[in-house]
C-alpha cells in the first residue's frame, strides 16, 4: 500500500503488460473495475487505486482536493509506483475529473485518455445530490440519513441496464463515516467555478493527447450531451446503459479499452 502525499492508498494490480491507470468514481472504489480488469489484464498491467478518502484508501486533512491539487497526486502516484510516462489513463464520473486534471496540467505525460460519464465543465450545475451536499448543514443530514435502501436506490436509478446487487452492497459497506466527510469536502471544493481557466487547458490538451469516451446514455446524473465536449476522437455510446457502464457493460467497456490502448 504506497503513501501517496500523506494519504495511505489501497491498489489492485493485476494483470502483466504496459500499465493502465484505472480511476473510479463516487461513491465508488477500485472494486468498480473489477470485471473490466478481469478480461483486460491479460494484455494490460491494470493499476487500480481507491481514490485518497474511498474504498480502502486514507486522506490526509490536509489534502488539496482542488484540480491542481488532483492533478499533483497523480504525478506522485505514477512516481511512487514507478510508472514511465507517457501513461494510458481510464477515468469514471470523479476519476474522469482527476484523469482531466491532470492531462490538463500534464499532456506530455498522457499517452491515452478513456472517459466514462464525467464531466469537466463550469457550466454543470451538478446532480441533485452534489447539490446538496454543497450545503452546509444539509450535506451533513443527508450523509447522517444515508442507508441502505436508498443507496440501492441511486445505482438502480442511474443504471438501468441494472447494477449487480452484491456489488451496491459492497460499495455501500464501504462508506464509512470517514469516506462520507471526505465525500462533502470533496465535493465543496469541485464546484462548477472550479472548472473556469481548466476547460480551456484541458482542450488543449486534447488535441494532442488521444481521448475516448465510453458513454452510458441512460444517465440521469450527467446529460449525454456532455459526451461530446470531452475532445474525444471516438465515443462510443451503449444506450442501454446508465450511469455505471463499467458494472453493466465491463466486456464492452474492456473491449473498447483494449483497442484503443493497442492502437
Amino acid at each position: 500500500m504506497p503513501s501517496i502525499l500523506g494519504c495511505d492508498i489501497h491498489l489492485r494490480d493485476s494483470g502483466q503488460g504496459p500499465p493502465v491507470l484505472l480511476l473510479h468514481g463516487s461513491p465508488d472504489s477500485s472494486l468498480l473495475w473489477r470485471d473490466v480488469t478481469a478480461t483486460l489484464s491479460a494484455h494490460w498491467r491494470c493499476l487500480a487505486p481507491d481514490l485518497p478518502g474511498y474504498g480502502r484508501s486514507t486522506a490526509a486533512a490536509d489534502l488539496d482536493l482542488t484540480l491542481a491539487g488532483q492533478a499533483e497526486w497523480i504525478d506522485a502516484l505514477w512516481r511512487a509506483l514507478d510508472l514511465t510516462p507517457p501513461l494510458n489513463l481510464v477515468g469514471h464520473d470523479i476519476g474522469g475529473i482527476v484523469a482531466m486534471a491532470f492531462t490538463a496540467r500534464y499532456p506530455e505525460r498522457v499517452r491515452r485518455l478513456a472517459l466514462s460519464n464525467t464531466i469537466f465543465h463550469a457550466d454543470y450545475p451538478g446532480h441533485l445530490w452534489a447539490r446538496l451536499w454543497r450545503r452546509r448543514g444539509l450535506g451533513e443530514l443527508s450523509m447522517a440519513l444515508m442507508n441502505r435502501p436508498g443507496f440501492r436506490a441511486v445505482y438502480r436509478r442511474g443504471s438501468p441496464g441494472g447494477v449487480p446487487a452484491s456489488y451496491v452492497d459492497a460499495a455501500y459497506g464501504a462508506v464509512t463515516a470517514d469516506v462520507k466527510r471526505h465525500m462533502l469536502r470533496l465535493y465543496r471544493t469541485l464546484v462548477p467555478g472550479a472548472f473556469a481557466g481548466w476547460e480551456a487547458s484541458y482542450q488543449q490538451a486534447a488535441r494532442t493527447v488521444p481521448v475516448l469516451v465510453l458513454w452510458g446514455d441512460h444517465d440521469p446524473y450527467i446529460p449525454s450531451r456532455y459526451a461530446s465536449r470531452l475532445g474525444a476522437r471516438k465515443v462510443v455510446s451503449a444506450p442501454r446503459a446508465g450511469h455505471w457502464l463499467p458494472l453493466v457493460q465491463p466486456n464492452l467497456f474492456a473491449r473498447e479499452l483494449h483497442d484503443f490502448f493497442a492502437a
